[in-house]
């Protein structure tokens, strides 16, 4: 990551506490003051997750997005820290933009130093990284990529469908699992598409839609499904899997020419 010569709001505030604060922050509170009144750009949502978690020391860290208006977003949002809340575990970012209106931000774990929360911004907001540069997913979770294709077709073969399982992650027991569905029809009120059920060597898992929408594609759409409880990253094939789409009879999964 380049280092970049940053410009804040409330930049002297900032500037006392750095050199006022130890090694690390005991209370949230110690951050407060140099928080509110902030001018910063948001960053598009990372795959419309509420909750992302952060690479730190010394504790779990994770941020969670609140509201609506300003989740998900689709490109950068000029922002301004109106208000910001400190607890016991956490501080509440309220955030205001002139475009689209009030939103609001959480960061969770063990207060950090002035300096090293700004590493903790930097994932939400353009402090340090700019968005060509922005890598979004933190090391401490293992992931993989799964390369799987399964097609959606009629009784008569004719193909409607396709799903394509590209990327997985787990942090902790939380697995994510980023798939992408592409159809030749709108989907109507009786198709399901938030609920993804997988069998692996055996085993059924099911994947819940995370993304922050229901979604209701036309063409193509990468959706992000989940399971809170998994054993660990998903280590073989998937054998098959049960989607609810009204125009599809069964799954099949491709062959290595990509036809069913």
């Amino acid at each position: 990551m380049q280092s970049r010569t940053i410009r804040y709001t409330g930049a002297i505030s900032l500037a006392v506490l750095l050199l006022s604060s130890p090694a690390t922050a005991q209370r949230w509170n110690d951050l407060e003051d140099a928080l509110e009144g902030r001018e910063l750009v948001m960053r598009p949502t990372t795959e419309g997750r509420r909750k992302l978690y952060l690479d730190v020391e010394g504790g779990d860290a994770f941020v969670l997005h609140r509201g609506d208006r300003l989740f998900p977003l689709r490109e950068r949002e000029p922002i301004l820290i109106v208000d910001a809340d400190p607890e016991d575990d956490h501080i509440e970012l309220e955030l205001q933009s002139g475009r689209l209106g009030r939103g609001r931000v959480d960061f969770h774990g063990p207060a950090p130093a002035a300096d090293e929360f700004e590493r903790w911004l930097d994932e939400v907001f353009e402090i340090a990284t700019p968005e060509a540069d922005f890598h979004r997913y933190v090391g401490n979770q293992q992931s993989g990529t799964l390369h799987e294709v399964f097609h959606g077709v009629r009784r008569n073969g004719a193909l409607v469908a396709t799903l394509r399982f590209d990327v997985q992650r787990l942090f902790r027991r939380e697995l994510d699992v980023i798939a992408t569905l592409s159809t030749t029809a709108e989907l109507g009120d009786e198709d399901n598409v938030n609920t993804l059920d997988i069998r692996v060597g055996g085993r059924r898992i099911r994947l819940r839609e995370r993304t922050a929408e229901r979604i209701f594609p036309s063409d193509e759409v990468s959706a992000v499904f989940g399971n809170d409880e998994a054993r660990g990253l998903i280590d073989g094939s998937i054998e098959a899997v049960e989607l609810d789409l009204g125009n599809v009879d069964r799954w099949v999964r491709s062959t290595v020419g990509g036809a069913p």
